[in-house]
C-alpha cells in the first residue's frame, strides 16, 4: 500500500484531542491520524443513509398515529352500532313478549304478540291473523293511513332487529 503526506494546520486543542485518541489506541501518529479520518469520511457518508433512516421513521410514525385514529374512529362506529343493536333487540324482546290480542280463528283464542302479527302474521299454532290487520284498518276512530304507517314502523323495526341478530 502506497502512502502519500498530508501536511495540515490545526488548532492545539484538536491535537491534544489526537494526542489523547493515540495514547488510548496504543498508535504512532500517522496510523491514528489516518485512522481517524477513515472513520469522519465514513461517518459524513452514512449522515445521508441516517437521514433517509430518520424521514422513513418520522414517516412510519405519521402512518401510525393516522392508523390510531382511524381504529379509534372504527372503534366508536362499532361501539354506537353495538348499542343500537342492543336497544334493537331489547324492543324485540319487548314486543315479543307484549300479547297484542287473541287469535280469532275458531276454537284457537291463542294470545299473540305485534311480532307475530306484522312479520309472522300467523299465531304460535300457525292460524292467519290477517283478519286482525284488516279488522284494525277499519277500526272508528282510526285512520287507516296512520295505522298502516305505525304497522309499516313496526315492520320496519322488527327487520332491523332480525337483521341485527345476524350481525
Amino acid at each position: 500500500m502506497t502512502t502519500e503526506a498530508l501536511f495540515v494546520r490545526i488548532s492545539p486543542d484538536l491535537r491534544s484531542a489526537i494526542d489523547e485518541y493515540l495514547a488510548e489506541k496504543g498508535m504512532s501518529l500517522g496510523s491514528g491520524v489516518a485512522d481517524l479520518l477513515a472513520r469522519g469520511l465514513e461517518a459524513a457518508g452514512a449522515e445521508n443513509a441516517i437521514g433517509a433512516l430518520e424521514q422513513s421513521l418520522a414517516d412510519a410514525r405519521a402512518s401510525l398515529r393516522e392508523r390510531d385514529e382511524q381504529l379509534g374512529e372504527a372503534s366508536a362506529r362499532v361501539a354506537s352500532a353495538e348499542a343500537k343493536v342492543e336497544s334493537l333487540r331489547t324492543l324485540a324482546i319487548q314486543l315479543e313478549g307484549a300479547p297484542a290480542g287473541r287469535c280469532p280463528a275458531p276454537g284457537c283464542g291463542t294470545s299473540f304478540n305485534a311480532i307475530d302479527l306484522v312479520v309472522r302474521r300467523q299465531c304460535s299454532k300457525g292460524h292467519a291473523l290477517t283478519s286482525v290487520l284488516e279488522q284494525a284498518s277499519h277500526t272508528p276512530g282510526l285512520n287507516s293511513t296512520e295505522t298502516l304507517i305505525a304497522l309499516g314502523a313496526i315492520a320496519l323495526l322488527i327487520g332491523l332487529v332480525v337483521a341485527s341478530r345476524s350481525v
